[in-house]
This record gives structure tokens, C-alpha cells and sequence, in this order.
């Protein structure tokens, strides 16, 4: 069966500027993105760090100090699976990472100094604005 001329689709011509201009959008598009992007994980840090656990966790770990999963689970007062989410959460925000040595994993901060930026700044903060200054 063949087709006929009615049925046959005929490209409309070329408008480069139209095609560059639509590129140039893209660009724009990419930095709103990118910028988005940037706000939604300092959000997700923020958010993060207001689970008293998690705080507590980065607190330990910005003193430098590598350790297991079992110590930080001790030193918090905590269970084991709880402080496993908690790592899990700070390792996907990339705050912390975590060696293995033999079945045993071994966790500290992605960025301590960073960090320990963010938890001065913080402290500075509470103290400052607090209602009850000591």
C-alpha cells in the first residue's frame, strides 16, 4: 500500500535561534537547578542535625575519633540498630564515612573541620540568643 502525498510530513525549516535560544534556557534552568539542588541538602543537613541522635553522634565524631558502631551506640545510649539508621543517615549526607577493619566498621566524619564549624557556629547561637544565659 502506498502512502500518499497527503500523508507525508514535511519538516518545517530550521530556526537556529530558536534551537540556541532554547540552550541558553537550559543553562538557566541548570543553575535554578543547581541552586535547588544546594538548598535541599543543607535543608537535609539541617534536618539532620536537629534529631538530637544524630547531633549527638556528629558531637562524639568531631573530636576526631574513629569508632565503631558498637562504641557509638555506648557512648550515646543507645541501641545498636538505632545508631546503624542514625550512621546510615549521616553517611548518605555525606558527613560521615566509615572503614571496615576485618567484620568491623569503623566511623568518622567525611569533613571534621567543616563540621566542628557547624557545631561551633551553633553553639555560638544558642548561646547568644538564649533566654537564660550562663
Amino acid at each position: 500500500m502506498a502512502i500518499g502525498r497527503e500523508h507525508v510530513i514535511v519538516p518545517a525549516p530550521f530556526d537556529t535561534l530558536a534551537v540556541l535560544s532554547r540552550f541558553r534556557n537550559c543553562e538557566n534552568m541548570i543553575s535554578i537547578v543547581a541552586v535547588e539542588e544546594l538548598s535541599y541538602r543543607q535543608s537535609r543537613l539541617c534536618r539532620l542535625l536537629g534529631n538530637p541522635v544524630a547531633f549527638n553522634v556528629v558531637s562524639l565524631l568531631a573530636d576526631g575519633k574513629v569508632m565503631s558502631t558498637g562504641e557509638i551506640a555506648r557512648a550515646i545510649g543507645r541501641s545498636v540498630p538505632r545508631t546503624s539508621n542514625i550512621l546510615g543517615a549521616l553517611r548518605l549526607a555525606e558527613v560521615a564515612r566509615y572503614e571496615t577493619e576485618g567484620r568491623h566498621a569503623r566511623y568518622r566524619l567525611k569533613y571534621p573541620r567543616e563540621i566542628r564549624r557547624i557545631l561551633d557556629a551553633l553553639s555560638g547561637f544558642v548561646k547568644n540568643t538564649s533566654a537564660v544565659r550562663g
